[in-house]
């Protein structure tokens, strides 16, 4: 009697992964890995300079405090306040002061020295604590922001 039985072709293992896709995902990581050491080892690369800060045309030393409800003061180093704004009316002010609240957080400050509120030849307005080393250009923040800052060193 003959043998009826049908023999199926040997499947591999439908959940492997076919050699060609393993050898272009490794092409694809060392190439990443490539890519990325050649940024920060060869000729240029690692942390990119500092732009120049342009000369100071106008500035002013100002405290910025903020209250558990969010309200924002913002004084002259002498204690005379400049304005007092509710948490609903603070805004990038209120962002900037938890800001500098947290980095002065991270340098195990417990005082609020003030901060340095600038206008520069290149028409940017920057904040700079001197406590910390921290700045930052709030023209990058948008003009609406900016000009926040802008009036408190009209005033």
């Amino acid at each position: 009697m003959a043998d009826t039985r049908t023999t199926l072709p040997r499947r591999e293992n439908p959940h492997a992964v076919p050699p060609f896709v393993g050898w272009m995902i490794t092409a694809l990581m060392v190439g990443s890995l490539s890519i990325a050491a050649w940024s920060q080892w060869g000729p240029g690369g690692g942390v990119p300079a500092r732009q120049p800060v342009a000369e100071v045309l106008e500035e002013r030393a100002i405290v910025l405090t903020i209250n558990r409800a969010g309200t924002v003061t913002v004084a002259n180093p002498d204690g005379s306040e400049i304005a007092v704004l509710a948490a609903d009316e603070a805004g990038f002010i209120g962002s900037m002061a938890r800001v500098v609240d947290r980095e002065r957080i991270k340098a195990g400050l417990t005082q609020t020295p003030p901060l340095i509120v600038s206008r520069h030849a290149d028409d940017t307005i920057r904040v700079t604590d001197p406590a910390t080393n921290w700045s930052a250009n709030l023209n990058g923040f948008g003009a609406d922001n900016a000009k926040a800052f802008a009036r408190l060193l009209a005033q």
